[in-house]
């Protein structure tokens, strides 16, 4: 295997071509090929490039955050409501069964 000139790959780790007129960031610079030699992941699978980590960020306007509240609320009212269904459909099923329930109604004697 023949031995990786890291410092090389350094030096052209940017693409001479121009970057996209609508990229909004100025300081933006496409990657060359043996530059995307750079990037690597962890055991854990974490992303870096040239040896420091890539870092996501994501920002919610307040209608977003507002939204992903209430889709957060029901989703757990949801839950909760499956949760409520089966435990209800368990006791029914159990009482007509003989099982264990804690809601069958006492079996009267003879």
């Amino acid at each position: 295997m023949a031995q990786i000139d890291w410092d090389q790959i350094r030096r052209v780790k940017w693409s001479h071509m121009e970057p996209p007129a609508d990229w909004k960031e100025q300081s933006l610079r496409p990657i060359s090929v043996e530059g995307l030699s750079l990037f690597a992941l962890d055991h854990k699978g974490n992303l870096y490039w040239d040896g420091h980590p890539v870092e996501t960020r994501v920002r919610l306007t307040r209608l977003q955050a507002f939204w992903a509240f209430v889709v957060s609320v029901f989703a757990i009212a949801g839950g909760f409501g499956g949760a409520v269904q089966g435990w209800t459909a368990y006791n029914d099923w159990a009482c007509k069964v003989g099982w264990w329930s804690p809601v069958c109604p006492a079996k009267a004697s003879n």
